[in-house]
């Protein structure tokens, strides 16, 4: 939640090591700018998945949720985050394969 305050400038006053989860929240509850879009990558790897729950609270805040395990991240999910986020828009995708790697690291030549 600092990064994301931090991205929004409105940690002047926030330390980021002692400053309460509950203080980092209330905080973006009340930004008032223009809209935003956050980006979690691995999101399945989260150890606590409320903070999608509060994430998804905060308006003018738009979630883009990368998983590798869909199915096991919704099993985790709180039943009110689970249900709101049935509706959003999920686009899937195949598994690379190890010739895709190669090509897109530049380890393959052309």
């Amino acid at each position: 939640m600092y990064q994301l305050l931090d991205g929004l400038d409105q940690t002047l006053d926030i330390h980021r090591q002692s400053t309460p989860t509950d203080k980092l929240l209330d905080r973006l509850f009340e930004y008032d700018g223009p809209p935003y879009v956050v980006i979690l990558d691995e999101v399945d790897q989260l150890t606590d998945t409320d903070v999608l729950y509060d994430l998804y609270r905060v308006r003018n805040l738009s979630m883009v949720l990368i998983a590798n395990r869909e199915e096991e991240l919704f099993m985790q999910l709180d039943g009110r985050l689970q249900s709101r986020l049935q509706s959003a828009t999920r686009i899937r995708f195949d598994p690379y394969e190890m010739s895709q790697y190669r090509t897109q690291s530049g380890l393959m030549s052309p």
